[in-house]
């Protein structure tokens, strides 16, 4: 039974936002402040070996493996990946007892996979994180969005619809970040007016 208190960040965003990079910088920042995080890899399909993670799912359940012995696609896969995880989800809370031992307070920073169906269409990734809630973890929603999206009208609003569909979807209170953006300031990016882009 977890009884610690515990707060987490539900970490989410299309495939290269840089999901993994915003949990490691903001695991430093946390370390730098004197407290207690671990990084948690729900996305088995991130084989990032120069990356150590405090939990990693690829340790549970290999996706390579479902793809090569039930001939599921990448995003079949990860599915079947995280519904494995659902019903084997004492592994998982295992992990993070261990992790609490002699700690008052954690951080936990959930590196989840890219594929925006998880959030918007299936119940998976919910029911996780209601199990989570049911234990009294405090959890945040961080949805990380290329800056370069905003720059047209279409893809802003379409972005603004699936955020919407997300947080309906997970139930959990959401910040939405915008990364990549000092890419606006380089040499590459020819309007420099950041507010007519918004």
């Amino acid at each position: 039974m977890i009884s610690k208190n515990i707060i987490g960040q539900i970490v989410i965003g299309i495939p290269g936002s840089g999901k993994t990079t915003y949990c490691f910088m903001m695991s430093k920042f946390l370390l730098d402040l004197g407290k207690h995080s671990i990084v948690i890899n729900l996305d088995p399909g991130n084989f990032q070996r120069h990356k150590i993670f405090g939990v990693d799912l690829c340790t549970l359940i290999n996706m390579n493996e479902i793809v090569s012995d039930l001939h599921f696609g990448p995003n079949g896969s990860i599915l079947y990946c995280l519904e494995y995880l659902e019903k084997n989800l004492g592994w998982l809370e295992k992990k993070i007892q261990l992790t609490l031992s002699g700690k008052t307070m954690i951080f936990i920073l959930f590196d989840f996979p890219g594929q925006i169906e998880l959030y918007t269409h299936y119940s998976t990734v919910r029911n996780l994180l209601r199990r989570f809630t049911k234990k009294k973890f405090n959890l945040l929603g961080v949805v990380l969005s290329d800056f370069f999206f905003l720059k047209d009208y279409t893809i802003r609003q379409l972005l603004h619809l699936s955020n919407l569909m997300m947080m309906i979807n997970i139930e959990l209170p959401f910040l939405h970040l915008l990364n990549k953006v000092d890419l606006f300031y380089s040499k590459k990016v020819k309007n420099k007016n950041f507010d007519e882009v918004l």
